[in-house]
């Protein structure tokens, strides 16, 4: 790390921008496949919202599974990331992690300006 005086900081730089990338998933995840679910399900969500029961949203979910799955897999992404995310907020980043982070920092550094994150990362 001493080789490189701001290298921390573009660790830091680069471990912002994987969070910002995972939460953008998620949110096309949520756009695309809560999207069709919400389509498919739309007639249950307009009897949901006179009168919802634990029945009713269970037989809407195995009557289509399609969008159950699509619902499940949406909530599963958003709670991954949210635990990934408070990790790495409560503890730290591990050593593994911030090694790799290093190491790609050193490759952008080396490919220079012509690197996509170049500008994100290094920008001096």
């Amino acid at each position: 790390m001493a080789s490189y005086p701001y290298l921390k900081q573009q660790v830091k730089r680069l471990h912002r921008l994987r969070s910002i990338g995972r939460w953008l998933m998620v949110l096309v995840v949520w756009l695309v496949l809560g999207g069709y679910a919400y389509w498919t399900l739309q007639s249950e969500i307009a009897l949901w919202r006179q009168h919802v029961t634990f029945a009713a949203i269970r037989y809407a979910l195995a009557y289509h599974p399609r969008a159950a799955l699509c619902l499940f897999f949406c909530i599963a992404v958003t709670i991954a990331v949210a635990i990934w995310q408070a990790q790495r907020l409560i503890l730290g980043l591990p050593r593994r992690e911030r090694d790799r982070l290093e190491k790609q920092v050193k490759t952008i550094q080396t490919q220079g300006k012509q690197h996509f994150l170049w500008k994100w990362v290094i920008r001096n």
